[in-house]
């Protein structure tokens, strides 16, 4: 086997399993689960580093409740045996993890950060919506 012909193959391979490991991170992102993750982060940022008016809050809520319906849903179907108590009990911990990222994040590194500002513009994008 000549040099050039493995060499295109590793290449190959190499580029397989980066599209692979890709299609399932983009997956994952969309999940009811992760993104309720990131409503609770944003909503904790917002709440702790500005003071969203009235109509943020209610746009917020809305969307909020329809994620969550969306994340219950799907926990619910990937894990068939579990009763709504369990349910629940994992939304909370995945809640209480975001809240606790967020928070090392604005204690860490203050509300001017970039990355408190990328969860302050995730919280207003997410007013923004219109799935509730």
């Amino acid at each position: 086997m000549n040099k050039g012909a493995l060499f295109g193959g590793v290449i190959l391979i190499g580029y397989l399993a980066f599209e692979v490991y890709t299609i399932n991170q983009a997956r994952y992102q969309m999940e009811g689960p992760y993104i309720f993750g990131q409503f609770v982060s944003a909503n904790y940022a917002y709440t702790t580093c500005r003071s969203p008016n009235e109509l943020q809050s209610e746009r917020f809520a809305r969307n909020f409740t329809a994620i969550r319906a969306r994340a219950v849903r799907e926990l619910s179907q990937a894990h068939p045996d579990a009763n709504d108590q369990d349910i629940h009990r994992m939304l909370e911990e995945r809640a209480a993890q975001s809240t606790l990222t967020a928070g090392d994040i604005i204690r860490g590194k203050g509300c001017d950060d970039i990355e408190v500002w990328k969860l302050l513009r995730r919280f207003d994008n997410y007013t923004e919506l219109n799935i509730g």
